[in-house]
């Protein structure tokens, strides 16, 4: 799936199209209505809906890098697959038959060699995980907070400008 840093990538590239849209649509609201205080409010209101929708797309790209990463977390072996299987002794050393040509080294020696790549897989694909549930779990916190913020903002402003007219 998606490294952290290429979720960052796609988040702050689909900010900058929101933020692109909303601009141009405030721009030709303004260039259509004359009154400015009806631009005022429709420019906020397009303002509040584009933060909204931008928090919801963070918040379903953090929720999948959520799942993803506890997938990675509960089964560490299996998280990153890569030429050698670690999955036990047995997968190892046939795939370590099948890169390497030569022949095998002992068992002994092998199964040091095993031990050492399993510890460091299940040490690195644990702290990729952890990092990215961490991320994932802030990016959501925020998401939800800048919505709820901006919703209620939008309805307050809604009722106001209903009880003005």
């Amino acid at each position: 799936m998606w490294s952290s840093s290429g979720e960052a990538a796609v988040l702050f590239w689909l900010l900058g199209i929101f933020g692109a849209i909303a601009w141009a649509v405030g721009v030709v609201i303004m260039a259509l209505t004359d009154d400015m205080r009806q631009t005022s409010d429709r420019v906020a209101q397009l303002y509040g809906y584009t933060v909204c929708l931008i928090s919801v797309v963070v918040f379903l790209i953090s929720i999948t890098s959520l799942v993803n990463s506890a997938f990675k977390l509960t089964d560490p072996l299996h998280g990153n697959v890569d030429t050698l299987n670690l999955g036990s002794f047995e997968a190892y050393k046939a795939s370590y038959a099948s890169v390497d040509q030569r022949r095998p080294p002992p068992d002994a020696e092998l199964r040091a060699r095993y031990e050492a790549l399993r510890s460091d897989r299940i040490a690195s694909v644990t702290r990729d995980a952890v990092q990215a549930i961490v991320v994932s779990v802030v990016m959501l916190i925020v998401a939800v907070v800048l919505f709820a913020f901006h919703w209620m903002w939008l309805r307050r402003r809604a009722s106001l400008n209903a009880a003005a007219r």
